[in-house]
This record gives structure tokens, C-alpha cells and sequence, in this order.
């Protein structure tokens, strides 16, 4: 499928491959970059779990490829941890998850001196979309911004002033603060969407730590 997109879109197009977090063993993640490698990923994205930083370690060894992680490491310490271990090139935080606004810049400085770069992931609101553009804007060591449509539907609604992609990109409006706010009224009429990793009322689903859920 990635040979296909390649040869039809050409080589001035980047193509970033999600792996999703499917396989576990170092050795099958190995294999999928390296049979990916040909074709120029601009990314792998987590061809392996983010649970052990140790099989990372083990896994981005004989890999020529980008690697693209993150979005399920929370912990000042564990960024610190695999920015030290020079196992991912792409560094993929989530501001919802990270420590917000202050999390992120903290993980853009111990990412600088080893020259990684931040891919935020964002997928999970537009007000979070715009702290990002914000937080993208200011940081250096800075790539490129995951984003979704958000510019109709609950996601317009959600706010204010929803702000909006112009030729592949995307900048803060003049409005002062974050340029947006919630809108409270659509708020009370519409109840909340609850977002989770697993299904919760599976009762083979489990906690990021990896404990069962007690139903």
C-alpha cells in the first residue's frame, strides 16, 4: 500500500505511515521500518508499543528511517528517558496529556540539545488545536502539526472563533489570549463525549498501566 501512494503521488510529496501501536516484539517493528525504508516515510509512526523505552532502544537499531513517537508517554521522566536514549527522531506529545502548555515546552527543551523535533499530536479538540498552533508558533524545534477538519460541525461549534487551515497552513488568530473560547450555551445543551484508549465496558480492557479495569 505505502509503494502504491509513493509511486502515485511522486517523490515531492511527504507520506508519514501510522503503525498504531500493533506489535509488541522489537524485531517485527525492525522489519516493518526497514521493508517501509525504500519508499522514503517521512515517519514511522510507533511501529511498536511505547510500554518498554527499552525495546525502543533495541528496535531503532539498524533502522534507517524516521521514527515518530509519544502520544502515550505522559511522564516528564519518561521523555527524559527516551530523548536520552536517541530511539525516536519525531517526538510526539499530546498537550492534553503532556502537562499542557508548560509540559510541552518542557519537552522541547530536553529535546533541543539533542536535536529532536516536536510533531504534536492533536486530535482530541479544537481549543487544544489552537493552544497548539500557539505552542508551535513560539517553539523552535518545531515540525509540522497534526490537525483534523475542524472548521464546521461540533468542532466549530465547540468555540468561538474556530480557527482555520489556508493552503496547508494553519496560525493564531488577533484575538487576545488563545483567540477562542468556549461556547458555555452549546456546552449545556449538548452532553459530554467521554474519550478513552480502551473500551471500558470490555471486559478484556485495561488501564495505560496495563491493570484490568474493575467493572
Amino acid at each position: 500500500m505505502f509503494e502504491g501512494l509513493r509511486k502515485r503521488l511522486g517523490d515531492d510529496m511527504e507520506i508519514g505511515i501510522d503503525i498504531q501501536s500493533k506489535i509488541y516484539e522489537p524485531y517485527e517493528g525492525r522489519r516493518a521500518a526497514n521493508l517501509l525504508e525504500p519508499y522514503r516515510p517521512l515517519f514511522v509512526e510507533e511501529p511498536i508499543r511505547s510500554d518498554s523505552l527499552d525495546n525502543w532502544a533495541e528496535m531503532a537499531e539498524g533502522v534507517n528511517v524516521p521514527l515518530a513517537t509519544g502520544e502515550e508517554i505522559f511522564e516528564p521522566w519518561a521523555w527524559e528517558r527516551l530523548i536520552s536514549m536517541h530511539a525516536a527522531d519525531v517526538l510526539q506529545p499530546d498537550i492534553l496529556l503532556a502537562g499542557g502548555f508548560t509540559g510541552m515546552r518542557k519537552i522541547a527543551a530536553m529535546a533541543e540539545p539533542s536535536f529532536r523535533n516536536l510533531s504534536p499530536h492533536n486530535p482530541l479538540s479544537t481549543l487544544a488545536n489552537c493552544i497548539n498552533v500557539h505552542f508551535c508558533m513560539c517553539t523552535y524545534n518545531t515540525t509540522f502539526l497534526e490537525n483534523e477538519p475542524r472548521e464546521d460541525g461540533l468542532d466549530a461549534d465547540l468555540v468561538t472563533d474556530v480557527i482555520k487551515v489556508e493552503d496547508g497552513f494553519i496560525k493564531p488568530n488577533d484575538k487576545p489570549g488563545w483567540g477562542m473560547d468556549l461556547n458555555y450555551d452549546f456546552l449545556k445543551e449538548h452532553p459530554p463525549i467521554v474519550w478513552s484508549r480502551v473500551k471500558l465496558d470490555s471486559p478484556r480492557s485495561y488501564t495505560m498501566s496495563g491493570a484490568p479495569h474493575i467493572m
